[in-house]
């Protein structure tokens, strides 16, 4: 029984030795720190990204220098690409042509023709990116000019480092019919629900590199004069802080 007793106390005591600075510490000081920031206004430019793979570390760098428009934020047109339509031959009867994919200087890579718009507000607010054709296609000492020209930007596909799925994403329109004279059409939006469209998104017309090359086409109707000479036209686009367009 001594044996016993002295083997209950020497397991109270380990229990105790275990225990006891855990089940007896108490709080003996206590103190707060404090942390914060600052956000100022994204007024810089935005370099482009890549419309169907975009990387964070990544930028695209276009052959035409000029497609990058150099615009500042916070509600900026990034990028936009010139349409390039080739050498073709003339034809009295109804012509379409198809723009070239723009290309990377830097990888060679050929890409579908895109625009890049950047939301840096913080706001959610929404914008609508609009694009139009106030003069016809014309020889450079504008003797000659096709009055009757459409310009067709198909297939709208809209994409970002940012997308993170459809509560995101801005919306692109699938055929955008664009014609001399005719005022704005809409490329793409943003409902100002405080989610969609922020930081950069680009709107390329077709989603892979194939569908690239037949989703910008010009259409001259037939019976058209032409000049055996180089056209050349102004596309304006505009990008408004209503996303009610």
């Amino acid at each position: 029984m001594k044996a016993k007793s002295l083997l209950g106390v020497a397991l109270l005591s380990s229990i105790l030795f275990l225990q006891g600075p855990a089940a007896l510490a108490a709080t003996t000081s206590q103190a707060d720190s404090k942390a914060d920031i600052e956000f100022l206004e994204n007024d810089g430019p935005t370099n482009p990204k890549d419309p169907l793979e975009p990387k964070e570390d990544e930028d695209w760098e276009p052959e035409d220098e000029d497609e990058i428009t150099g615009n500042k934020g916070p509600l900026s047109i990034d990028y936009i690409s010139n349409l390039h339509f080739g050498k073709v031959k003339m034809s009295g009867n109804v012509s379409s042509f198809f723009a070239e994919n723009t290309v990377n200087k830097d990888t060679v890579t050929k890409r579908p023709n895109f625009v890049q718009v950047s939301d840096h507000r913080g706001s959610g607010a929404g914008w609508t990116l609009t694009v139009q054709q106030d003069t016809p296609f014309a020889v450079a000492d504008g003797s000659a000019k096709i009055e009757a020209t459409t310009l067709s930007l198909l297939n709208g596909y809209v994409n970002s480092v940012n997308n993170t799925g459809v509560d995101v994403r801005p919306v692109a329109s699938q055929s955008i019919v664009i014609k001399p004279g005719a005022g704005a059409v809409k490329v793409s939006g943003a409902a100002g629900d405080g989610t969609k469209g922020m930081g950069s998104w680009t709107t390329a017309f077709g989603d892979t590199d194939e569908k690239g090359l037949e989703s910008v086409k010009l259409t001259i109707p037939a019976n058209t004069k032409i000049n055996k000479a180089a056209y050349s036209t102004t596309l304006s686009w505009t990008l408004t802080d209503d996303p009610s367009n």
